[in-house]
């Protein structure tokens, strides 16, 4: 059928029918159109947008997954030769993250030991030492907050005291971690499980610090590919 014969018939129907009817037709078709539109975006469209964000989703999990394992292996390198170097039984890394809400809607925030190295016949304790209330560590950060470290000489009556002679520490030496803004984020730091004298933790401040800022740019680095 050309078009002049398709021509012919509009020509012919809008002559022979009223206006109401015309009307009509005219609602219907329209309706019709934007169905058929809507229909042909939502199995169409909807499917290229699911497709396109499902290949998304599988570019980048992997590549944080990888950057996550990449970044922990790096990090227990660097933690064994600060234990060798230092002489410690274990040396850590611990972070800093947000907890539940309180009655007042206030968070509250933790410390999650993430890495951790130890000597010959020493018991790992990573495990245990998940999601550790500020208020045990409080002193601890304080003076982490003024000085740059804070050293761990002897046990006492105090909670972090306590909770440090649950894992045989008898001394200990660690230092703030700052990312590139300079917050504070963690901590790194190395345990004995003999009595250490004040003097030899603080030979061992330097090396802390200097480790602390090694893995605290390794942090930066993986924030910054993941964005």
């Amino acid at each position: 059928m050309g078009w002049e014969s398709v021509a012919g018939k509009v020509v012919d129907y809008w002559a022979s029918h009223s206006f109401g009817e015309k009307l009509r037709d005219v609602v219907l078709v329209v309706f019709l159109m934007t169905w058929l539109g809507a229909l042909y975006v939502a199995v169409f469209k909807w499917e290229s947008l699911g497709k396109w964000y499902q290949a998304q989703v599988r570019q980048t999990e992997p590549v944080n997954l990888i950057t996550a394992v990449e970044m922990n292996k790096r990090i227990d390198d660097e933690l064994e030769a600060l234990r060798v170097r230092t002489g410690g039984d274990r040396a850590f890394v611990s972070k800093f993250h947000d907890g539940r809400r309180d009655l007042q809607n206030i968070h509250f925030i933790y410390n999650s030991r993430t890495n951790e190295v130890v000597g010959p016949g020493i018991g790992n304790s990573l495990t245990s030492r998940q999601n550790i209330p500020l208020t045990i560590i409080t002193d601890v950060i304080r003076e982490m907050m003024q000085e740059g470290c804070a050293l761990y000489l002897r046990p006492d009556r105090t909670a972090f005291s306590a909770y440090m002679s649950e894992f045989g520490t008898k001394s200990a030496v660690g230092c703030a971690i700052h990312d590139a803004r300079g917050d504070m984020v963690g901590i790194i730091g190395v345990e004995y499980l003999s009595e250490q004298s004040e003097s030899a933790l603080k030979n061992d401040i330097a090396l802390i610090k200097e480790f602390a800022q090694r893995v605290g740019a390794l942090f930066d680095f993986v924030t910054t590919r993941k964005k």
